[in-house]
């Protein structure tokens, strides 16, 4: 949407509450250039969202670059390709980017996201990990989460209930390691590898 259709649309829902613009004491808006232009142009105050600022801070140091299937296509592919044009797009240090720290924190978000997806697309996966939550006697049987890009907090989204589902997860991988795991995801392109302690208390 541009600018002046956002206007537009703002200006139609004040006139149907028979409000003025004036009433507005702070429009509370994304980043994205077309709102910010809408803004300005209304002559209105308005101010980011410290929310989606934080995700467009902390949203590129959780991708990684390269890859046969890149972080991106995995979060684009669940989004339904619905990127918007300001999310993950800003210029960032590289430097920071490659910390040792960051790097790792990175490292593991990608690999419970790879496991997390790889659950969610097989119905096989999504059953063995029902189960093993009814063997632990679980309060309530729960699902996988895969962040979304456009979808702010989701990628805390994801690793808290990856923490929900610590035991079952680890329990599963335990299992896809096996013989008869192996046997029984033989087909599988997507290899998995297990979480540690150490990556578990990382993002605890």
């Amino acid at each position: 949407h541009t600018g002046q259709m956002i206007q537009s649309y703002m200006q139609d829902i004040l006139d149907e509450w028979n409000l003025s613009k004036h009433n507005l004491g702070m429009m509370l808006r994304d980043s994205g250039s077309n709102m910010v232009k809408a803004c300005n142009d209304w002559n209105i105050p308005h101010f980011p969202c410290i929310g989606h600022s934080l995700h467009l801070v902390v949203g590129p140091f959780l991708l990684e670059k390269k890859g046969p299937e890149t972080e991106d296509d995995i979060l684009q592919e669940d989004s339904g390709g619905d990127i918007e044009e300001d999310l993950y797009c800003d210029d960032f240090s590289e430097e920071a980017y490659n910390e040792a720290a960051i790097k790792n924190v990175r490292r593991i978000v990608s690999k419970i996201r790879k496991i997390m997806k790889y659950i969610k697309n097989s119905t096989k996966c999504k059953e063995i990990l029902e189960k093993l939550q009814v063997l632990q006697h679980c309060e309530r049987v729960l699902k996988v989460s895969l962040d979304v890009r456009t979808r702010w907090n989701s990628t805390y989204k994801m690793l808290s209930r990856a923490l929900e589902l610590r035991e079952s997860i680890t329990k599963f991988l335990k299992y896809y390691k096996s013989p008869i795991g192996r046997k029984e995801f033989s087909g599988a392109k997507t290899k998995l590898d297990t979480i540690d302690d150490r990556e578990w208390a990382t993002i605890h």
